[in-house]
């Protein structure tokens, strides 16, 4: 596979504002990441831990969708499962289910990375806090096998007091990925163009500063480009937006595309997994069109 994502993948419980009743779906960053990707291409896999009910559970999405599971490793019984609360300004608190210590067993190491990579891997995503030690074994990874890095912060991550340890992994790595949200809480700053300054002293290649309804920012060099949205895009859930944008973006680069190309085609695979309940229930010859349709139309012209 061309295309590896780290992260979980997970049962969503997820309560929509002024809802009491859940609805219950796959879900997780690592699952939305690999939607992001399979819009485009069938050369991608998911590498996470998972429960020994998650094929029974799950099995079926990825079997008609045509994705592998042979990189979903079994470490415990039980599949997590996230509790998901929306808040009216559209925020969201996730909870780990069956507790922190069960969700954190699943999360993929270094020898389960590695595990993946051979000479055809272009991209590699993924998301994490700022582990250095994690982190300092991965870009050992990098240097060998030559592979482009996304790394998307979790939100746990993104405070002030670890800046220097954000920056420095974020200055190792080839794309960061961080919402305006979490740059807020990060860098202390209050307005996107001065987020913008502060990103661009850093010497990371290409920052995507996502801002919700309003697009994203490409920041690269001392370049900065915004990226719309997709005009009347259909939102029912917005659980996984940042993640299969993000992951659209690792594709767009590895591609060749520009960084506003770059940045259309993560708009895209957010706009496809913003559509619906959870990730989208078909992967497939329908949805790769649309979104190439849709890229044409909004390209750098």
């Amino acid at each position: 596979m061309k295309y590896v994502i780290v992260s979980t993948a997970v049962t969503d419980k997820t309560y929509q504002y002024g809802r009491t009743t859940p609805t219950i779906n796959l879900g997780g960053a690592g699952t939305y990441a690999l939607a992001g990707v399979k819009i485009w291409t069938d050369e991608v896999t998911l590498v996470t831990g998972v429960g020994a009910d998650f094929a029974s559970v799950h099995g079926k999405w990825f079997e008609e969708n045509g994705l592998v599971m042979d990189q979903l490793q079994v470490k415990d019984e039980k599949t997590p499962t996230t509790i998901v609360k929306y808040f009216e300004d559209g925020e969201r608190k996730e909870t780990p289910a069956f507790g922190t210590n069960h969700y954190r067993l699943m999360e993929a190491t270094v020898d389960d990375i590695q595990a993946t990579l051979h000479s055809d891997v272009k991209g590699v995503y993924i998301f994490k806090e700022a582990d250095l030690e994690f982190w300092y074994a991965v870009s050992q990874l990098k240097q060998n096998h030559r592979f482009t890095l996304m790394w998307e912060i979790n939100a746990d991550s993104a405070v002030f007091d670890q800046i220097a340890h954000v920056k420095g992994i974020a200055e190792k790595v080839d794309i960061f990925s961080i919402n305006r949200t979490e740059a807020h809480s990060l860098l202390h700053k209050e307005s996107i163009n001065e987020m913008i300054t502060e990103f661009k002293s850093w010497n990371t290649p290409l920052i995507f500063l996502r801002d919700g309804a309003r697009g994203a920012y490409m920041i690269y060099e001392d370049e900065c480009v915004h990226v719309p949205p997709v005009k009347n895009a259909k939102v029912v859930d917005a659980t996984g937006g940042g993640n299969s944008s993000s992951a659209g973006v690792l594709y767009g680069v590895c591609e060749g595309y520009s960084p506003y190309d770059s940045g259309v085609i993560g708009s895209i695979s957010a706009s496809v997994c913003l559509e619906q309940q959870g990730v989208p229930q078909h992967l497939d010859s329908e949805i790769r069109k649309r979104a190439n349709e849709l890229l044409q139309d909004m390209r750098w012209k």
